[in-house]
């Protein structure tokens, strides 16, 4: 299958009439062309995942679409995608992206997986999604928060015969406990005061050795 046909929607759903068709397996069928899905309106779940898609054009008319799986394909843009304004769970890994950007569009996406080199892009252009390839993304905040915590302890002991540390273990334990429990805004600020107190830090080594 290059090009997918009416018949081919019929034979694989089940359905008669493409238009009450609201789940449908494509994967690993080599289509190069999404064809005649246009006229599945109705549709809300589809898996195009292994194919050999390098364009899903008109793929923005089914508007109905929750859920999609486009992995492992050939996509290198999401302009079309981005038109799916209902999604609200999308796979685009293990594609030759070079721009997530058209994907801010998608207002209700809480559900993405993209390769790991675009991942703190897509944390950047959705801040209202709630899992990044699998994972919680406040789970995944509150880890890299405690990560450059643990740095900032490591660093600041290390020149501590050099220069007076800008963080007490206690004022260390604060900024965990206080983060923890804050808002998204809140998380930003103390994100940013532990990114430059590492700067800081790393500067202050830099001049011991």
């Amino acid at each position: 299958m290059r090009t997918v046909r009416k018949e081919d929607v019929v034979r694989i759903s089940g359905e008669f009439d493409p238009t009450m068709v609201r789940a449908l397996n494509l994967s690993g069928k080599g289509i190069t062309d999404i064809g005649s899905l246009v006229t599945c309106t109705h549709l809300e779940r589809l898996d195009l995942r292994d194919n050999d898609l390098s364009s899903v054009s008109g793929l923005g008319r089914l508007d109905a679409l929750r859920e999609l799986d486009l992995s492992a394909n050939r996509l290198t843009d999401l302009n079309d995608v981005a038109l799916l304004s209902n999604l609200r769970s999308l796979n685009v890994s293990k594609n030759p992206l070079t721009d997530l950007r058209p994907l801010r569009r998608l207002s209700h996406l809480k559900k993405l997986y993209v390769d790991e080199a675009h991942a703190e892009d897509a944390l950047t252009l959705l801040p209202r999604l709630a899992v990044l390839n699998g994972e919680s993304v406040r789970l995944r905040n509150e880890a890299k928060e405690d990560d450059d915590v643990e740095e900032v302890k490591s660093c600041t002991r290390s020149s501590a015969t050099a220069t007076t540390p800008w963080f007490t273990d206690a004022d260390l334990a604060e900024v965990a406990s206080d983060s923890a429990s804050a808002s998204a805004s809140a998380f930003d600020t103390t994100e940013k005061l532990v990114r430059r107190e590492i700067k800081l830090c790393r500067a202050a080594l830099d001049e011991v050795n």
